[in-house]
């Protein structure tokens, strides 16, 4: 992938890339969240918005933190599968851990939903080279925008 583009799916360039800001909520159960980050633990967020497009990068406690990410796919999926699924590349130790965690901080768990989800990596050094199966992801993600 060029450096500074922004990529749809690997290898595909389609623009400039930018710098954006992802917040990870904190709370009780979720004390170590970045640590397990910072571990590889965790590689994909999930979210009610577009945070951003593969390719862009964000820092993990915002712009004055030492280490920088890269989106590197964006899937729009049911919660109830985001939950079932991708639990674990999230950091929780159960589906049902999710869920209890989703519904502190959103209030609502509607499984039919669709929300984004956001799996990134290491950017500027050698990450894990993790790239999700793009299988399930819809062809033309911006369809579903």
């Amino acid at each position: 992938m060029n450096s500074g583009k922004l990529a749809l799916r690997k290898g595909e360039i389609c623009g400039e890339a930018r710098d954006i800001e992802i917040a990870f909520e904190r709370n009780w159960k979720m004390r170590d969240l970045n640590d397990k980050i910072m571990e590889g633990k965790v590689r994909c967020t999930a979210r009610n918005r577009v945070k951003g497009y593969p390719g862009e990068t964000f820092h993990l406690n915002g712009k004055y933190s030492f280490q920088k990410f890269i989106i590197v796919a964006v899937w729009y999926w049911p919660l109830g599968r985001v939950r079932d699924l991708l639990y674990p590349v999230m950091g929780f130790a159960s589906p049902e851990q999710f869920q209890e965690y989703w519904l502190e901080i959103k209030y609502e768990f509607d499984e039919n939903r669709h929300v984004y989800v956001h799996f990134f990596d290491f950017a500027e050094k050698q990450g894990f080279g993790y790239w999700p199966d793009i299988g399930d992801c819809p062809e033309n993600p911006d369809e579903e925008l």
